[in-house]
């Protein structure tokens, strides 16, 4: 296999911004033949599922949906992770896989994870604004 290998690190030159490690895919155009391919995609969050070791996020693009599932050790340094919620738009890159007849793409580090819009905030509600179902906590009966 052909190799590269500079003389020295004059010879290298970083690079100005980003570099995609792969194209932009239609979510609705990934399938299992994808897994094990690194791919990146763009959309909006419309589902946040904690687990035990992470965060599972529905991301939907317009052309369909797919799983992003963000390993602990990689949510805790994605900046500004608390803004990743319902309603969030969000670029991803990261290695496609299959779990459960699911395809998910699963980013490997932080950076693999862009906030372009964050979620908005949560609605504000006043105790006077609040209806009667609303209002009802559950009332614990102990016998003494």
């Amino acid at each position: 296999t052909p190799q590269l290998v500079p003389a020295s690190t004059a010879d290298l030159a970083p690079l100005s911004g980003d570099v995609a490690l792969a194209a932009t895919r239609q979510i609705g155009a990934l399938a299992t033949a994808d897994a094990g391919r690194w791919v990146q995609v763009q959309g909006q969050i419309v589902e946040r599922v904690p687990f035990s070791s992470g965060v599972k996020f529905t991301l939907d693009d317009g052309s369909g949906q797919v799983v992003v599932l963000l390993w602990d050790s990689v949510y805790a340094r994605v900046p500004y992770s608390a803004t990743l919620g319902v309603g969030a738009r969000v670029r991803v890159q990261g290695a496609v896989s299959e779990y459960r007849d699911e395809l998910e793409v699963v980013p490997e580090v932080f950076q693999d994870v862009v906030i372009l819009v964050g979620a908005p905030a949560p609605e504000e509600a006043t105790v006077a604004g609040l209806t009667p179902a609303e209002m009802e906590i559950p009332l614990l009966l102990y016998r003494f």
